[in-house]
């Protein structure tokens, strides 16, 4: 009875002799075991989908070409979840080889081969198979959140899928009101996925990466329904301070970051090919201003809710000097003439060196002082004409000269106050010698308080 029964354990005997060879077999399938079994799963898969996509293009050339991809993808990014959840490296790289070689199919081959009338249903493959990349990508990140190099692949992979679906939305889409709509259909994807992961320990950055691809994106769509220059770039610094509105409240401030950069660079391109101030004044439009003048509101209202924060004052800064800029491009607009144009902008210097004390903020200051400065230079040697009256020429010049002397003013209360004090707890001389405030540290006034100035110690020296 027992002969016709398995045995209990291997018996090392049918290993003798001439089948020695076995146990070496035996030992190579039990080392890979687990690769070979994946590999053979994976090659059966492949051969059926393959088997599946023959069907299909027989069915029908075109539409069979985009269920074949559909097909591939999906089945592609299932390999790819179950190499999450099994952990196996060997695994995720070969289905994402599968998926690279499906979307370069349906980008060389697909997006071509379909086109009819300057639409191509290949684009519909291209959609899928980003969208299988990208959603195995994420469920890999997602279940081995303990993994930061994945950051990389799951950035990498997001980005490339993010352009190859422009591509494919641009291939479907023939007017800019319908790419539109297909870029912003792509950014709600990507703000969804980023939304699923945001927040949660370790998937910060790929939180990060998704919802700034979705923030291009939402910024494309702006450009595409809108044709005006000054229209779009109201929008966009619009857009601009609303996603810096959300850093508080999600407690995010790479929001503010971003609103930031976008702020900057939405100035930038208005400036270099909207606004253009240093026209003549009959090459100027008037409604740029508009445009000027919404960038310059983004960025002070962006400046405002970090201004007491110490961790991020030097972005602050350049952030309100970006909003200086925008508002002295504006009254460059507006008042069209050099000599208005020169009066008005030291009158903003002198304004904003008088903002300091109250704001306390000493660089603002040093801007006016700068604006103000470079603006009384500019009107004494430059836009005074060599025939024009000496009355005139002194009205010109006094009324910059003015502003800039209101500038200049403005910062030397602090500096006689301080000296004051300096001298009357002075004791000895050695200590009145050693109390004499520099300016950086006369003009040094604490942020997180108002017009305070700093009192000095029992050594005499006003601390910075």
């Amino acid at each position: 009875m027992r002969a016709l029964l398995a045995p209990t354990a291997y018996r090392v005997r049918t290993e003798a002799g001439l089948f020695a060879f076995v146990g070496y077999i035996r030992e190579a399938l039990d080392a890979y075991r687990r690769g070979l079994r994946e590999a053979l799963v994976l090659a059966g898969a492949a051969l059926a989908t393959l088997s599946a996509s023959f069907l299909l293009v027989s069915l029908s050339f075109e539409w069979g070409h985009v269920a074949a991809s559909v097909l591939a993808a999906a089945v592609g990014a299932a390999f790819l979840a179950a190499a999450a959840r099994l952990r196996s490296d060997s695994l995720a790289l070969a289905a994402f080889g599968w998926l690279v070689i499906v979307l370069v199919e349906s980008l060389a081959f697909d997006g071509q081969e379909l086109e009819v009338g300057g639409e191509s249903s290949g684009g519909w493959s291209i959609l899928a198979a980003s969208a299988g990349l990208l959603g195995g990508a994420y469920v890999l990140r997602v279940a081995q959140r303990e993994r930061g190099m994945l950051d990389v692949v799951c950035g990498i992979t997001a980005g490339i899928t993010f352009m190859t679906a422009l591509v494919g939305v641009d291939l479907l889409a023939t007017g800019d009101t319908r790419t539109g709509i297909g870029s912003l259909s792509i950014g709600a994807v990507y703000a969804g996925l980023s939304a699923g992961v945001f927040g949660r320990d370790g998937l910060r950055n790929v939180s990060t990466i998704l919802w700034l691809l979705a923030l291009v994106a939402f910024v494309g769509a702006e450009l595409l329904f809108v044709d005006d220059g000054v229209a779009r770039t109201v929008l966009v610094a619009a857009t601009a301070l609303g996603v810096g509105c959300l850093a508080r409240p999600l407690r995010e401030s790479r929001f503010w970051l971003a609103a930031a950069a976008l702020t900057i660079l939405t100035f930038a391109a208005a400036l270099v090919f909207g606004i253009e101030p240093w026209l003549e004044e009959d090459e100027l439009e008037l409604r740029f201003a508009l445009a000027s003048g919404a960038c310059a509101l983004s960025a002070f209202g962006l400046a405002a809710p970090r201004w007491r924060d110490l961790r991020f004052r030097n972005l602050t800064t350049i952030v309100w000097v970006n909003g200086l800029f925008a508002l002295l491009a504006t009254e460059r607009v507006l008042l069209g003439d050099w000599r208005a144009t020169a009066f008005f902008v030291a009158l903003t210097g002198a304004a904003l060196a008088l903002l300091a004390r109250p704001l306390g903020e000493a660089r603002l200051w040093f801007a006016g002082c700068v604006v103000s400065g470079v603006t009384t230079v500019a009107t004494l040697f430059a836009l005074t004409p060599p025939h024009t009256s000496s009355r005139l020429r002194s009205l010109r010049r006094s009324r910059c000269g003015c502003s800039s002397l209101v500038c200049l003013l403005s910062g030397s209360p602090p500096l006689r106050l301080s000296m004051l004090r300096c001298v009357c707890s002075s004791a000895s001389r050695q200590e009145r010698s050693r109390c004499t405030p520099s300016p950086s540290e006369s003009l040094t006034w604490r942020r997180g308080s108002p017009g305070h100035r700093s009192r000095p110690t029992s050594s005499g020296v006003i601390p910075p």
